[in-house]
């Protein structure tokens, strides 16, 4: 891969990065695999990060040219540095949150050899979990089509012409079209189009230069052109994903300029102080629901518990007279004073606790907090005999609260401790260099269950000890049979289309999928460290670990009755 500078140059990558060193190295390795058969130059464009990218370039990626900048003055700036100094016929801006497929820049440059009339284009681009990144093909952008897209009724009428407008969903993701735009993260340009239109604008930040740039060169007479016949992934927003409110203004202040630069020419209908009015509603919606989706995440251990404390008395008083007393209006006021006594001072004994903080996963400190609620409650009683309960309902519901409260929690904290069941695709040298990682690892520790391999030519081989399962078959019920959490990738010779695959059966289960950024430097033996780039990341979510549990605990159950069922045979 290393050019001449005698050698012409089919394609010139562009990478502007920013504190993504993990997604950086593993888009680096895919453009290796996608670069055999061109002639290919490399520019990274960093825009002072401060995660050693730079550093990671210059010792696993010698071949690239790379390019540090001082300050961060954004994607536009960054990415002209690069398009000063490249020698290609073409250029492909990539964002490094990307990963190709092992055909793109091959597909691509054969598009554009056959279309001389194409001065941009980009491919189909897909979510981490498979689906299309609605992105990938734009309109350029109008109050109505910006107001469809804002109040999600373009998700609802997708295949509508008007109000699919913004991101053109009603077009067939699987062919050819001419579009006003397509996706920033990967965007395929013609040398001569730069050479007429010019570079990009410097006046965006970290949006909207790559709308402008499309837009000029439509306006120059150049095509802009959907290709579907290859793919990437794209994980978006990687780099902005600490700055979520910064990136949102950016977002808008990029749509703000945009109309602003264009709105005298005589096919854009900007109605300025409408847009700007669109564009203020945006943001407010926008970051409304952020803020209510982070709110809804927050909340819904603290609403379980509070659901618990005030179930827990009930089903005591069942258990205790038979029955539960009917709320009229004679019960009502005292239904009321119990059951807000009993949330309050449960609830304030579990946040004080910290139980919805570091403490989530604590047993002991969720078996403190209940403890403590019940002391209180038991002691106010003797003060307010009005609403006394038996002591026996009383213990009954301090029982429930603890196994319930308590338990579950227990439970997470023993699997979320417990040695992580992974599973490495692969049987290289790669795979065996990661076993010998992860078997020492004390951050987090895996237990090793086999290796992953789609070209096993025996049911019954093993690699250092360890059963290799067949990579063909029905990957998730390999996953499910044996309990894996983790699906670890080291090997270069996993293809695109395997990982697609693994992603979806992982999504699928909640089992963690991950690729490793450092292979190089633990296969040379410089770490024992793994760096990962996640593809599929159940992480704490409650969701994904009671799933965890209960597929564990089926599996168990099953195994153990297979063999006792085989014992009486």
């Amino acid at each position: 891969m290393p050019i001449r500078d005698h050698t012409p140059i089919d394609v010139s990558i562009v990478v502007v990065s920013f504190n993504v060193r993990a997604f950086l190295a593993s888009l680096l390795r895919s453009v290796r695999e996608a670069s055999h058969r061109l002639s290919v130059e490399v520019f990274v464009v960093d825009n002072r990060s401060s995660d050693d990218s730079g550093g990671m370039v210059r010792r696993e990626f010698p071949e690239t040219q790379l390019i540090e900048n001082a300050t961060n003055k954004g994607f536009a700036v960054a990415g002209n540095r690069a398009l000063r100094l490249f020698r290609g016929r073409y250029v492909c801006l990539i964002n490094p949150d990307t990963l190709l497929r092992e055909d793109t820049l091959q597909v691509m440059t054969e598009f554009m050899d056959a279309h001389p009339d194409v001065g941009a284009a980009g491919c189909k681009v897909l979510n981490p979990d498979g689906s299309l990144q609605l992105a990938c093909r734009r309109s350029i952008p109008t109050l109505s089509s910006a107001f469809f897209k804002m109040s999600g009724l373009s998700r609802l009428f997708p295949n509508n012409r008007k109000i699919g407008a913004y991101n053109l969903t009603y077009l067939d993701p699987d062919a050819v079209h001419d579009v006003d735009a397509v996706s920033g993260s990967f965007l395929f340009v013609r040398r001569t189009t730069i050479e007429q239109v010019g570079l990009m604008d410097e006046a965006f930040f970290m949006y909207g230069e790559d709308l402008d740039w499309q837009y000029r060169m439509r306006q120059a007479g150049w095509r802009v052109c959907y290709v579907p016949f290859t793919r990437i992934v794209h994980y978006k927003g990687e780099s902005a994903k600490h700055h979520r409110v910064r990136s949102l203004l950016e977002f808008y202040r990029a749509m703000y300029v945009f109309a602003k630069k264009h709105r005298k020419t005589s096919d854009m209908r900007f109605m300025t102080l409408s847009f700007h009015a669109v564009i203020a509603i945006g943001v407010v919606l926008k970051g409304g629901l952020s803020f209510l989706k982070a709110g809804v995440g927050k909340t819904m251990l603290p609403l379980a518990d509070l659901a618990v404390v005030n179930i827990t008395p009930l089903l005591a008083t069942f258990f205790r007279i038979g029955r539960i007393p009917p709320v009229n209006d004679d019960t009502i006021g005292a239904y009321l004073a119990v059951h807000t006594t009993y949330s309050l001072v449960w609830m304030s004994c579990f946040m004080l606790a910290g139980l919805y903080g570091e403490q989530k996963y604590s047993g002991r400190t969720a078996l403190t907090a209940v403890t403590a609620g019940f002391v209180v409650i038991a002691a106010a009683t003797y003060f307010f005999p009005t609403y006394h309960f038996s002591r026996a309902v009383l213990l009954m519901a301090w029982g429930m609260n603890m196994a319930l409260i308590a338990g579950w929690r227990i439970a997470a904290a023993r699997l979320i401790a417990a040695p992580r069941r992974a599973l490495i695709v692969g049987t290289d040298a790669a795979a065996h260099a990661l076993h010998n990682c992860l078997t020492v690892s004390e951050r987090r520790p895996y237990e090793v269950v086999g290796f992953l391999d789609s070209a096993l030519k025996s049911a019954d081989a093993t690699m250092l000890g360890l059963r290799v399962l067949d990579g063909n078959g029905n990957i998730a019920e390999t996953l499910d049979i044996h309990r894996i959490d983790e699906v670890m990738v080291a090997s270069p010779s996993v293809s695109y289309e395997d990982i697609l695959h693994l992603v979806s059966s992982c999504a699928r289960l909640g089992v963690g999928l991950t690729l490793i950024a450092n292979r190089e430097a633990f296969l040379a033996g410089k770490t024992d460290r793994v760096e990962t780039v996640s593809l599929v990341d159940p992480g704490g979510n409650p969701v994904a670990i009671g799933q965890r549990m209960i597929r564990r605990a089926v599996r168990g159950l099953l195994t153990e009755r297979h063999f006792t069922t085989g014992a009486r045979r």
